[in-house]
């Protein structure tokens, strides 16, 4: 008792060795399955936006979530973003930022008809959710 033989000893290291590959495995596969939720928030985010450029607002609506449905109807969100149509709109690639649970896409667009005190370029912020496979615009901020 005490001594480890040489069988022992080699079996230890290839336990050893396959733990270490199932757990990069296990951290690597976690990675590309946020990297891919990442980008597919911010799809979800940048096509609201495109929507909301081009003056489709049916399609934007489209995109957000049964609780915004719930709050605002159809009308009243057209209503809100009536005038926002921008032919040539200059973007800067939007990012999506995360933490405290909650998902938000960010976009800088310049462009934009005169808002408040006469400037043409805004930051658009919008709250994303989960609803089954897909994300949906959950809040929008335009600032």
């Amino acid at each position: 008792m005490g001594k480890i033989s040489i069988k022992n000893k080699s079996t230890i290291v290839v336990i050893i060795i396959v733990s270490i590959g199932f757990f990069v495995a296990g951290f690597l596969s976690r990675s590309a399955y946020d990297n891919i939720q990442e980008s597919n928030a911010k799809k979800a985010g940048s096509s609201f936006i495109d929507s909301v450029l081009s003056g489709d607002t049916e399609a934007a609506y489209r995109l957000t979530s049964s609780d915004f449905r719930e709050d605002q109807t159809q009308d009243q969100f057209s209503e809100l973003l009536s005038g926002i149509k921008v032919e040539n709109p200059n973007k800067l690639e939007g990012s999506v930022l995360k933490g405290n649970g909650r998902t938000l896409f960010v976009q800088y667009v310049d462009g934009l008809p005169p808002l408040a005190e006469g400037n043409t370029a805004a930051e658009f912020y919008v709250g994303l959710v989960k609803e089954g496979k897909d994300w949906k615009v959950a809040s929008v901020s335009i600032q």
